[in-house]
């Protein structure tokens, strides 16, 4: 029982932290529109994950999760390369500061 509240209190914890960091009005310049437009894209990833977590729960699946997840991965292969290809932004930057964050990022998500 105690176990089970502490996983309850930790999940809402990082829910509420990822929750904030996406729509937390004072952290980000509101005249930047890249920045808007970040944000933007940003919620509405969070909306396509919430669909896709109703659909999970609602489809009666034939097969399991982890059948369909080298296929899922395949799919959106197809999506994002062609769209960061062609986006124009960028080289990233490969430095000391980039690899302290990206395990913050993993962490976080």
């Amino acid at each position: 029982m105690v176990i089970s509240l502490i996983v309850w209190i930790a999940g809402c914890w990082r829910r509420s932290v990822w929750l904030i960091d996406i729509v937390y009005p004072v952290c980000f310049y509101w005249s930047n529109m890249t920045v808007l437009k970040g944000k933007g894209l940003q919620l509405l990833a969070a909306l396509c994950w919430a669909l896709s977590i109703l659909q999970v729960r609602i489809h009666q699946w034939k097969g399991s999760a982890l059948e369909l997840a080298p296929w899922q991965i395949c799919e959106g292969l197809l999506i994002v390369t062609p769209i960061a290809y062609f986006s124009g932004t960028r080289d990233t930057v490969w430095n000391r500061e980039l690899l302290c964050f990206l395990p913050f990022g993993w962490v976080k998500s």
